[in-house]
């Protein structure tokens, strides 16, 4: 810091007149009355600015509710569609379910001329579809296949389980169709009945 002894009387006079306030007279007077009467520019550029905020948070609010009411309305809709959707599901179920049991009625009760006809039709399908490999000593034939079941054995349903006979169903779906499937099929959900396990 510097002492008035260490400044020359130049630099005195400098400093004095630096340090006196330039502010007209009147300055303080004249913010006073403004303030006490009110700018008008600062009051319109004040209620403007506030008109702006006002009108951005109602756009904000409006944008919100918008897409408040969108989502509730999709919402809405995607909940209608699941519920139209599960009636149609259990409409479906219910007709299938009272197919099925239709169908297997008719099955229990085809008489023994009936299914000894679908098991001589049902052997002659393993024989196009199923030989040589499920033969015995055939040409061609497989030991491990025919241990599974032979179809030169009259009662070879009895050999496979549930699961391998409606395995063997879509076996067959993949080899023919029409009629000869048709009758098999039956012949299978015949012999499902019997065991009470029906076809699946």
């Amino acid at each position: 810091m510097l002492n008035d002894d260490e400044l020359r009387a130049d630099e005195r006079e400098h400093l004095r007149a630096w340090a006196e306030p330039d502010v007209p007279d009147d300055f303080a007077d004249g913010v006073l009355s403004r303030w006490l009467e009110g700018d008008d520019e600062v009051d319109r550029a004040t209620e403007v600015e506030a008109r702006r905020l006002v009108e951005a948070r109602r756009e904000r609010a409006r944008r919100n509710a918008g897409r408040l009411q969108t989502g509730f309305q999709t919402g809405f809709w995607i909940g209608m569609t699941a519920i139209a959707a599960a009636v149609v599901l259990a409409l479906g179920l219910v007709r299938l379910q009272s197919q099925q049991e239709q169908a297997l009625q008719q099955i229990a009760a085809l008489g023994d001329d009936e299914v000894a006809a679908l098991r001589d039709d049902a052997g002659t399908l393993l024989h196009q579809q199923c030989a040589p490999c499920h033969e015995h000593g055939g040409a061609g034939s497989d030991p491990a296949a025919a241990a599974v079941f032979s179809v030169d054995d009259p009662q070879w349903q009895q050999r496979l389980s549930d699961a391998q006979l409606t395995a063997a169903v879509t076996r067959m779906a993949e080899g023919t169709g029409g009629m000869q499937l048709a009758g098999f099929r039956t012949f299978v959900a015949w012999e499902l009945t019997q065991r009470g396990a029906g076809l699946r």
